[in-house]
């Protein structure tokens, strides 16, 4: 994790102590759970507090156990689980967290936890990748290939949603969409023992075909004689929508 990422979600750690202390109001707390997320295997937690009659805030956390990425086919034109030799992506795997505090504004009389609301929200994710694969050579001469690496993301941006709360106990939240900015910061290393010399012009060449546009924006660095690390740093859109259910504490 770079001094850049740790300050930002240093600041987001005390930004959400902040906003949680009780500030004099009665509160009224509900913890959720998203239920899309879990058709991914991504377990999303949101705790909610009021804060004012017309506000509250939000913490949501989520984790994400060893899976195959989901939605990994959008980077390319190529079929990235096809079960080909030299397939970089054919065994990847990830896992990771994130953390995303909101500030809502209801915007109806009827006050917090009741109908529209708009959220401006902060999002950080942390994912952990790893793979083997084989690559064949134009002799049928096959090399094991090992990669590790991580995907940050740090996002902003507004949700526009509808929450309705029985007695402030049984709660569903609808996020009927949220739009933000996301800057991504993708870092691969790539090692193979018993290939050295054309190591780099093998990893250039596979991983920019099979990065799709994104690959042409990837830098190479040969670190050692069996390694190459591969970075690629984007903005990109952010679109999400989202359902969750809950109780009142």
């Amino acid at each position: 994790m770079g001094i850049k990422v740790k300050k930002i979600f240093i600041l987001i750690i005390i930004f959400t102590a902040f906003l949680l202390t009780n500030n004099g109001f009665t509160q009224v707390n509900i913890i959720k759970i998203n239920l899309p997320s879990l058709v991914f295997k991504n377990f999303y937690i949101c705790y909610e507090r009021t804060r004012e009659e017309n506000r509250s805030v939000v913490l949501g956390l989520s984790y994400m156990p060893e899976r195959k990425p989901p939605f990994l086919y959008l980077l390319s034109d190529e079929d990235i689980y096809k079960d080909i030799p030299d397939n970089p992506f054919v065994n990847l795997k990830m896992n990771g967290f994130s953390i995303t505090p909101e500030y809502r504004y209801y915007t109806t009389a009827y006050g917090a936890l009741r109908w529209f609301y708009l959220a401006p929200y902060l999002r950080y994710t942390h994912y952990w990748l790893k793979s083997d694969y084989i690559y064949e050579d134009d002799n049928k001469k096959q090399t094991d290939f090992y990669l590790k690496g991580r995907l940050t993301n740090i996002c902003g941006g507004l949700m526009v949603g509808s929450h309705w709360s029985h007695k402030n106990f049984i709660s569903v939240d609808w996020w009927i969409l949220e739009i933000g900015i996301m800057s991504s910061n993708l870092l691969l290393n790539i090692s193979a023992e018993d290939l050295k010399e054309d190591l780099y012009d093998i990893v250039e060449e596979e991983y920019t075909d099979y990065l799709g546009n994104f690959g042409k924006k990837a830098k190479f660095t040969e670190t050692s004689d069996s390694s190459v690390k591969v970075t690629l740093k984007k903005i990109l859109p952010h679109i999400r929508i989202g359902f969750s259910i809950g109780i009142g504490l």
